[in-house]
């Protein structure tokens, strides 16, 4: 008997339901001046290359399925896998100054279309706002050439769009949601992109902050969960905040501001630029001035999400943005910099360890420049390509539940799933009354009815960790009772029944201990003790029972009745009688009625009636049972 609504939610974990495969086509990496990665199946770390790329901020690169480099972009002009310019590739109306001002992503259901889309930045008032470019690869012997270019996309109500751009595919595996963010309005837009082009029409929420000069809103990043389904966002002096996504609607809720610098905070100190998940989507990494930050998504309420903060370490020269590779690890951008720092097992709480200037980026030196390669503050536009799979594990660990109603006991428990995982450590959370248990099974007593979220973080001895979102919905107690529908219980004289009527304040079912029917009415024919049993459509139960005994007493219908005022022997009363049951009939000595009622009340007194002797019939209103005398009436 189900108990519990277990609705399941979010699923922060390793392998979720919404699982995105990038192949290689995100394994070749083209940003800051002249640098490059390139990220190699069965390497433990990435590859340095050089680039033509000189870029301060915005950047983009894509590689073919097999990691093999196409084309990238600093959202003026677009470069070929040689390092060289290609057909038709300048003057694409972005920014190189625009902190996400380039994002590739390749045409729905092409293999060899691609858009480019750029921003412009906040130094240039942000004016040339939101465009796209297509580019064929098909065309120059398989260098590509950009086949439009520059093209204008205009955001609702003439609103400029800020320097955060981001991608992630829709669930069908085909189409994605463009989203960017306006400027002095907390309104983001999702565009969606289809086989047919970019929608005239982005899916609008206005949600979170304002983004105003104030707090430097202009520049900063946005960057999906791996499994689409969360979405932070930073300010340059304005902190961080965590927003729901709604891979399927396009639309984002919830916002939560996880950290924010104070007010008057120096901007070296409180710059906040890059922000990335870990590849579990249980972990978020960002920086707030040179401290680089860990917050645990699994911590509970934002408060206790706050809570979590925990200094890794630091860089002191300033930091740009933190991004993901295929190799698990998060590498980060500073300026000037000639190598990338890293977070090594960013998936772990404490197992995470951050390396300083951990990843190198050349071992060459430009005879013709006076600077080898070297990062600045951006690093490529990381877009996850719509490919949807179901992972071999889909959830490690399962729950269960047994029954439990408001006041008794509930049992939850997990089950592991992955022969390959060992549980160690089990935490639930009860919001919004913030109760927390621990251990593989526990038995909470919930004192009020209505919903709770829960989250449930499981902790494996490898290090890793998944989580449940559920929603409990706890049902009320069940008020319930039997009773007989005659005044005392018990057979009365001439009844060859009684009802029996059981009562719930909630829809459910009725079980009789001594019959297969359901009904809440019966009518017995013999006394003894009667048990039901109630269950509500919910689940809780409740038993009542009642004694229903024979007739007691004496049956009386009396003869005399002296209706003189002192309410001794007032009335004609018929004792042993179910009162109500009984229709009667009274006449006088020459067969005149004189008096008639349909279920007798024990009520008459001869009311304007002479002394003398009458005659009466009472018939039973069910069984039609018939009794008859005669009554002296004595004043």
């Amino acid at each position: 008997m189900k108990k519990y609504v277990l609705l399941l939610g979010l699923l922060l974990a390793l392998t979720s339901g919404f699982t995105v495969r990038a192949q290689g086509e995100n394994d070749v990496w083209c940003f800051g001046l002249r640098a490059g990665l390139k990220f190699q199946k069965g390497s433990a770390v990435p590859t340095y290359l050089v680039s033509a790329i000189e870029s301060f901020e915005a950047c983009a690169s894509v590689a073919d399925a097999s990691g093999n480099l196409l084309f990238y972009t600093d959202a003026t002009s677009v470069w070929t896998r040689q390092h060289t310019l290609m057909a038709n590739g300048t003057a694409l109306g972005g920014s190189t100054s625009s902190s996400q001002g380039a994002l590739i992503v390749r045409a729905v259901d092409s293999s060899q279309e691609y858009y480019i889309f750029t921003l412009d930045d906040k130094e240039h008032n942000l004016k040339a706002g939101l465009r796209y470019s297509l580019l064929h690869m098909g065309l120059q012997n398989g260098m590509g050439a950009v086949t439009q270019k520059n093209q204008p996309i205009a955001l609702p109500g003439g609103k400029l769009p800020t320097e955060h751009l981001a991608a992630i595919p829709q669930p069908n595996g085909h189409d994605y949601w463009i989203v960017v963010h306006g400027f002095n309005t907390n309104e983001f837009y999702a565009y969606s992109l289809t086989k047919a082009g970019l929608a005239a029409t982005p899916v609008i929420s206005a949600v979170g902050a304002v983004f105003t000069s104030v707090t430097t809103a202009e520049t900063g990043i946005m960057r999906f969960s791996p499994d689409g389904r969360r979405l932070a966002v930073t300010r340059l002096m304005g902190g961080l905040e965590l927003f729901d996504f709604d891979v399927a609607t396009g639309q984002l809720s919830n916002g939560v501001v996880v950290t924010a610098p104070a007010a008057n905070t120096p901007i070296l100190q409180g710059r906040m630029v890059g922000a990335e998940f870990s590849a579990d989507g249980t972990l978020l990494y960002t920086h707030e001035g040179p401290n680089i930050l860990q917050f645990d998504l699994l911590a509970g309420s934002p408060a206790a999400v706050r809570a979590s903060r925990r200094r890794l370490g630091s860089i002191e020269r300033p930091i740009g943005d933190f991004l993901r590779g295929s190799d698990g690890r998060i590498y980060i951008a500073a300026l000037y910099e000639s190598a990338l720092s890293v977070i090594e097992n960013p998936n772990q709480v404490l197992g995470a360890r951050f390396l300083f200037r951990g990843q190198r980026l050349n071992a060459y030196v430009d005879p013709n420049s006076t600077m080898p390669p070297c990062s600045q503050y951006g690093l490529p536009n990381y877009r996850l390509n719509p490919v949807l799979a179901t992972p071999e594990v889909e959830e490690a660990f399962r729950i269960v539940s047994a029954p439990g109603c408001v006041g008794s006991p509930s049992s939850f428990r997990v089950v592991g799933r992955d022969p390959q995982r060992t549980i160690s450590r089990v935490t639930w959370t009860f919001a919004p009354d913030a109760t927390v248990y621990s251990g593989l099974a526990i038995a909470p007593v919930f004192t009020q009815p209505g919903s709770r979220e829960l989250l449930v973080v499981v902790e494996f001895t490898n290090g890793t960790r998944q989580s449940q979102r559920l929603t409990v919905s706890v049902p009320p107690n069940v008020s319930f009772r039997l009773r007989a529908e005659n005044s005392t219980g018990s057979f009365a004289c001439g009844e060859r029944e009684v009802v029996l009527t059981a009562e719930a304040t909630t829809p459910g079912t009725f079980h009789w201990a001594d019959s297969p029917t359901t009904e809440p009415v019966r009518r017995i024919t013999a006394p003894g003790l009667y048990r039901v049993r109630f269950e509500s459509e919910a689940g809780c139960a409740a038993l009542d029972s009642i004694v229903v005994a024979p007739p007691s007493g004496t049956c009386t219908l009396p003869n005399i009745i002296t209706p003189n005022g002192d309410d001794a022997n007032q009335r004609f009363v018929l004792t042993g009688y179910e009162a109500g049951h009984w229709a009667i009939t009274v006449y006088n000595r020459w067969g005149r009625a004189v008096y008639e009622q349909v279920g007798y009340q024990n009520d008459w007194q001869a009311d304007n009636q002479p002394a003398g002797v009458y005659y009466y019939q009472l018939r039973h209103l069910t069984t039609n049972e018939r009794l008859k005398g005669w009554v002296e009436v004595v004043r």
